[in-house]
């Protein structure tokens, strides 16, 4: 069965902003698919990924924005210990998906596709 879209999932702080646009980018540019791209972030200034948009024009790719901020709170000390505020950020991504995605793959900000 031929998918007409690719769906991508990744967690991030704003310390890798410019990884992910290289990401974003770099998937977008590679394939002919349009790529959905569902993004769980913590950052407070999104005026970055509304430039690279503006300068970027990546006609086959669409940005979900989603705040980690729900977040805050819900982790007890004991999971904050393990593993970062992200790995759970992840997770809970998948809850925002809508119901038509039934498959999305969840990628790291260092990634670069060729």
């Amino acid at each position: 069965m031929k998918h007409s879209s690719m769906n991508i999932s990744m967690a991030l702080t704003k310390d890798h902003l410019g990884q992910v646009f290289n990401v974003l980018f770099s998937v977008a540019r590679f394939t002919r698919k349009h790529v959905n791209a569902y993004l769980m972030i913590d950052c407070d200034d999104l005026s970055p990924f509304y430039k690279f948009f503006e300068d970027y024009k990546i006609d086959n790719l669409d940005v979900h924005l989603y705040d980690s901020k729900e977040l805050d709170g819900r982790l007890s000390k004991d999971l904050s210990l393990f593993h970062s505020k992200m790995t759970y950020a992840r997770i809970l991504l998948l809850k925002h998906l809508p119901k038509s995605v039934k498959r999305v793959l969840q990628l790291d900000d260092d990634l670069l596709v060729v």
